[in-house]
């Protein structure tokens, strides 16, 4: 229960200094205990210059994996961004991942190996082929990975396919 209510705590303070950028919600929709118990959800509906066309979630238990982009095209990169799922804040976490998508990206190339972290932004090099790229996960949990561009995903853990929840 603790750690629950500790993670709890950690999440939204998290979210209040992420949103703490964007001006139209400072007053509005600053998370704290008062709003937590009402029943009026706060509105995530701004606009933003960027919004994402792909997500899923894929439970990720501690482990290494091979990530398997599709033909990609008419792009040099494509950013994902990895965010533990916290269900009961799915819009709050929709809409916290538009602001990360600003922040300086990790930049992985072809075939390389990366470890993805909470709020994690990897920038990759894909191919207009087929790409695999490899990466640990040291905290297992069930994370939803945002891209900029709609793309075909295929995660592996060894020879298995890891389903995702669209």
């Amino acid at each position: 229960m603790n750690r629950m209510i500790h993670a709890v705590a950690v999440t939204l303070l998290a979210v209040i200094l992420a949103l703490g950028g964007c001006a139209a919600e400072k007053e509005e929709n600053t998370v704290t205990e008062k709003s937590q118990q009402s029943t009026e959800k706060p509105d995530y509906e701004h606009a933003h210059a960027v919004d994402h066309e792909w997500s899923a979630i894929y439970n990720l238990p501690a482990g290494t994996y091979t990530l398997e982009l599709g033909p990609v095209r008419e792009t040099p990169s494509l950013t994902l961004l990895f965010l533990k799922e916290i269900p009961e804040r799915r819009a709050e976490q929709d809409h916290l991942a538009l602001h990360l998508r600003g922040r300086r990206s990790i930049k992985v190339a072809k075939g390389e190996s990366f470890r993805i972290r909470d709020r994690g932004l990897y920038e990759l090099a894909p191919e207009s082929r087929k790409t695999k790229f490899f990466f640990d996960v040291t905290e297992g949990a069930r994370y939803i990975i945002y891209a900029e561009h709609d793309v075909s995903i295929r995660i592996m853990d060894g020879r298995t396919v890891v389903k995702n929840e669209k």
